[in-house]
């Protein structure tokens, strides 16, 4: 899910450095090179260091399968943006508390669905020090027409997804739907 984050920030953000961090260089640099290999046009960098990476950026993606923070929330600077989607159980968690905390605006892709598969939110629940009453929403609860804007440049966000069967299937059909208008694709007897 890495490289399809990266790609749906560039559709809506002109990135001008893309810095990579992964635990194994090795899988940091493959991931380089396929990014380069697309025709991603921005500079890629591979660091060595989550915080030199987390201390400049202005979005965050953790697209990881971890059971413990990847990044420390002291590192975040002021107006960033974090996109979890990797973690999907109770017991993993991409960011820490800090980080939840420290968010001005939480979105989830599903309410209830991160109520019981959302392990940093789960977590920061059962500390005391967040509540799920403090969600700014879901994505079928919010509007599209801009009115999910920080209050200030210096407010961090965060979205949080643990994937909702429901929206694959509202991008499936509209892919599907897509497909036949352009005349793709080939019928098929099953």
């Amino acid at each position: 899910m890495a490289f399809e984050q990266v790609l749906g920030v560039l559709e809506v953000r002109k990135i001008k450095t893309i810095h990579l961090f992964n635990r194994t260089m090795e899988k940091a640099v493959h991931f380089r090179q396929r990014l380069l290999d697309f025709g991603v046009e921005a500079e890629i960098m591979v660091a060595d260091q989550v915080n030199k990476v987390v201390e400049t950026a202005d979005i965050v993606c953790c697209s990881t399968r971890s059971n413990d923070p990847v990044f420390d929330g002291n590192d975040l600077q002021d107006g960033t943006h974090i996109n979890g989607v990797g973690s999907y159980l109770p017991t993993m968690r991409e960011v820490d508390l800090l980080t939840i905390k420290k968010s001005g605006k939480i979105v989830v892709d599903d309410v209830q669905s991160a109520k019981e598969e959302a392990g940093e939110l789960i977590y920061a629940n059962k500390s005391g020090e967040w509540r799920f009453e403090d969600l700014y929403g879901g994505l079928s609860q919010l509007s599209m027409d801009d009115t999910i804007v920080r209050d200030s440049d210096k407010e961090i966000t965060f979205f949080k997804s643990v994937g909702a069967a429901y929206f694959d299937l509202v991008v499936a059909k509209g892919i599907y739907q897509k497909a036949k208008q352009l005349g793709l694709g080939h019928d098929i007897e099953v």
